[in-house]
């Protein structure tokens, strides 16, 4: 359990800028820098979030590996998309956590630790609330 304190904090505390951001955008909604930089970050957290199947296929068998490569590219096209999409990026990138957060739950379960599926459960909606936020702005 204490092995996993720093990923633990490492991933809670990433909430922190995507919070301050959308109370920031909220507040200041003419102010276009708050909304880029709420985009990027959260982009930049959605490719990390495939970046963990990488390091999976690097370790599990070979007939799951193709797969997991394929899995750790979804995030990226999202947030791809998302910036082409611009008056919908917000909206894209807030499906594109809650559509990963459903592949985890339902075919990583048994590849993925525990302790961060059950945050990624909390995590992942508070993104998607505060990214929603800002696309209906």
């Amino acid at each position: 359990m204490k092995n996993n304190l720093l990923a633990k904090t490492i991933i809670v505390s990433g909430l922190i800028p995507i919070v301050l951001l959308t109370f920031t955008t909220i507040i200041y909604s003419e102010n276009i820098l708050f909304k880029n930089l709420l985009f990027f970050y959260s982009s930049l957290i959605l490719c990390f979030i495939g970046a963990i199947y990488w390091g999976i296929a690097y370790t599990k068998s070979a007939n799951l590996n193709n797969f997991l490569y394929l899995a750790g590219i979804i995030p990226f096209t999202i947030s791809l998309i998302a910036f082409f999409a611009y008056s919908y990026k917000f909206l894209i990138l807030s499906f594109g956590f809650l559509i990963h957060l459903i592949l985890e739950l339902i075919f990583f379960k048994k590849l993925l630790p525990s302790w961060m599926l059950r945050i990624r459960i909390s995590v992942s909606p508070i993104i998607s609330i505060c990214l929603l936020f800002v696309f209906f702005l």
